[in-house]
């Protein structure tokens, strides 16, 4: 029920049934879950609850780290437009020039701990954008309008 729900409100909000079906495939293979998609088992289900309580954990660890790292101003944000292409080898031909001149060359990378983080801009869809709430105008309110 949760998942149709899910589904549901996506695609109202704009979302194209194949982004719908592709994000939720994408959820339940990232956690090891896709028996759920046409089974409802409830060990898997336990199993899938279990790895996402894991997954939270994890993720405030890495928050924690991070905003250790840009305390000690050790942390390298950058935020790209990334549109086609294989993004793990963008990134990681991107993490090896960065290495390799945004550091003192006096001392190796790893001795200076800096961190680079390389995060993505997503370019919205067209339904994404039309789908949003848009401000009112006194222009479009029937009961303001003089002619």
């Amino acid at each position: 029920q949760e998942r149709f729900y899910l589904q549901t409100t996506c695609l109202v909000n704009g979302y194209s049934l194949e982004f719908v079906d592709h994000r939720i495939h994408h959820f339940f293979t990232y956690f090891d879950a896709i028996s759920l998609l046409s089974v409802l088992n409830q060990d898997e289900y336990d199993k899938l609850r279990r790895r996402l309580m894991t997954y939270i954990g994890e993720q405030k660890e890495y928050h924690l780290k991070n905003k250790e790292l840009e305390k000690n101003k050790q942390l390298i944000r950058l935020n790209y437009l990334h549109e086609f292409g294989v993004k793990y080898e963008f990134n990681r031909q991107l993490k090896e020039i960065l290495s390799k001149n945004l550091v003192d060359k006096n001392a190796p990378f790893i001795k200076q701990k800096l961190t680079i983080n390389l995060s993505t801009i997503h370019q919205y869809s067209l339904n994404a954008l039309l789908s949003q709430q848009k401000p009112s105008h006194p222009l479009f309110n029937k009961e303001k309008m003089f002619f």
